[in-house]
């Protein structure tokens, strides 16, 4: 019986690599300022680049507003923003998940884990019906005061924080999870964000009394993205992998 062995200087390469800075970078969508439900944003992957696609996040404040018939609240997941999501290469449509806010529940009820995963993602919002509030005093070290949202005296969202750092489709399932954009060029990810008919509402004042609420509508701020890139300080990497592009070329697969 014959053992392949590793060659002699494959751990001295692993090595060389291994050191690599990796950093976070803030990434600004093409629409700053107040986004009103029903809109769309897009944002642009640094180029030039490996990225860690592991480490995308969106992050977003949501204020949720009504005219009558009571307060209105963000819905379960952070997630259900998100009407559409697509996704382009260079200006070609390589991904549109449409519903998108409607596969992730599903997909959530069953992967998502049960109640004990809750306070590891608590800005994903698993459990709307329930909030917190603190201080404003920034030393202030007591525990925050829990919000029934349910309750028809409590107030509609303000300023929420929420984040999306669990995805569908290419972001979550691509076979290279650290492309390099400089062979991808442009990537762009655009998210279009769902009507006003996600919110939800508290208990009416009155009990027993039909719930009817007029002229709700959302609106987020503050909306930004994150993404880990790594650079190789030794040049190894970018050897090998010019020479496979000249070779057979590189493919990238993905699920969606």
């Amino acid at each position: 019986m014959e053992f392949a062995l590793f060659p002699k200087n494959l751990a001295y390469n692993i090595k060389s690599l291994s050191g690599s800075p990796k950093t976070t970078v803030k990434l600004t969508p093409d629409r700053t300022g107040k986004i009103p439900h029903g809109e769309s944003i897009k944002v642009r992957l640094p180029q030039n680049t490996i990225v860690d696609l592991r480490t995308f996040t969106l992050f977003y404040k949501g204020t949720a507003v009504s005219t009558s018939g009571g307060n209105v609240r963000f819905p379960r997941l952070s997630s259900s923003i998100i009407k559409t999501l697509a996704i382009y290469v260079n200006g070609t449509l390589i991904e549109c998940i449409d519903n998108y806010n409607t596969l992730y529940n599903k997909l959530y009820d069953l992967d998502g884990g049960g109640i004990d995963q809750t306070a590891k993602r608590f800005l994903e919002n698993s459990d709307p019906s329930i909030g917190f509030s603190v201080a404003t005093n920034s030393n202030d070290t007591s525990a925050g005061t829990p919000v029934i949202k349910t309750r028809a005296a409590t107030p509609s969202d303000t300023k929420q924080k929420f984040m999306v750092n669990n995805w569908l489709g290419f972001l979550s399932t691509c076979n290279c999870p650290c492309p390099d954009t400089n062979d991808l060029n442009n990537v762009e990810i655009e998210l279009t964000f769902a009507d006003e008919k996600i919110l939800f509402s508290g208990a009416h004042t009155t009990q027993g009394a039909e719930i009817n609420v007029a002229g709700a509508r959302y609106e987020l701020e503050d909306v930004h993205f994150t993404i880990s890139k790594i650079v190789f300080n030794d040049p190894l990497y970018y050897n090998l992998k010019a020479s496979k592009l000249l070779s057979s070329g590189l493919t990238i697969g993905y699920q969606t």
